[in-house]
Order: C-alpha cells, then sequence, then structure tokens
C-alpha cells in the first residue's frame, strides 16, 4: 500500500485553498474601503468645526458658488488645513469639485442652506459620497 496524497487530492485542496484566499481578499477590500470612510467623515468634522467657527465669527457661512469644494477650502484657509484624502495611502488631495481621482464615487460636497437630510435653510449641509456605497452621510449645521 502506498502512502500519501494523490494528485487530484492535492489540487483538489489547492482550489479550496484559492477561494477561500479569493473570499478572504474581497472581504479585506471593503474593510479598507470602510475605514477609508471613516477619516474622510473624521475630515467632515474638521471641516464642520471650522464652519462654525466661521460663523461666529463672520455671523454667516461661506457662500458655495461652484466649484463649491475649492470656494469652501478657500474661505477657510485661516481655520483649517484640509488634510488629504486617505484614498491611494493618503497622498490624494480632494480635487476642486471635491472628487477624489483614483476612488471612484467619493466626493466631498458643501451646500449652502437646505440640502437633502439637512433642513436647516440658514445652516449648510456637509455631504459625503462614500467610497463603500450605501447612502450618503450628511453633516448638518449647527452642530
Amino acid at each position: 500500500m502506498k502512502k500519501g496524497f494523490t494528485l487530484i487530492e492535492l489540487m483538489v485542496v489547492m482550489a479550496i485553498i484559492a477561494i477561500l484566499s479569493s473570499i478572504a481578499l474581497v472581504g479585506i477590500g471593503k474593510m479598507q474601503a470602510m475605514a477609508r470612510d471613516t477619516k474622510r467623515a473624521s475630515i467632515m468634522n474638521g471641516v464642520r468645526t471650522a464652519l462654525e467657527r466661521y460663523y461666529a465669527d463672520n455671523q454667516t457661512y461661506p457662500d458655495a458658488p461652484s466649484p463649491n469644494w475649492s470656494s469652501l477650502t478657500n474661505a477657510l484657509i485661516n481655520y483649517i488645513t484640509i488634510p488629504n484624502d486617505p484614498c491611494a495611502g493618503g497622498n490624494t488631495p480632494i480635487g476642486a469639485d471635491g472628487t477624489v481621482a483614483g476612488c471612484t464615487g467619493v466626493q466631498y460636497e458643501y451646500i449652502k442652506g437646505n440640502s437633502g437630510s439637512c433642513t436647516n435653510t440658514n445652516g449648510y449641509a456637509l455631504i459625503l459620497h462614500r467610497e463603500s456605497g450605501g447612502t450618503n452621510q450628511y453633516f448638518c449645521s449647527p452642530l
């Protein structure tokens, strides 16, 4: 009687390992996107705090001409230095229109007044379009 495994048994085991590895990699990719979205929410909370500081000094929120993200960052220059997006290892700047090159679906938006689930017409809405999908995340005024 021969000892050991047949070639077919080894190939079946290798196929099972390959399938399990691919499932794990897909899961890890989604978790990484969710982690980047958490960092983006942190960026938006920092912008939100800067907007409230701006309001305290000026009794109004910045106007939002198009492209609204570059207008906002210019208005808040004395209140916050907005970090790069966490896409591609944190080296990707947020574009003038709020999009992020290389991260599909990600967009930062600022709208002065009533928008979406934000109902305060004298305030603002910060909207984060998430990489991991799902509903957009709203940050409304006041804090």
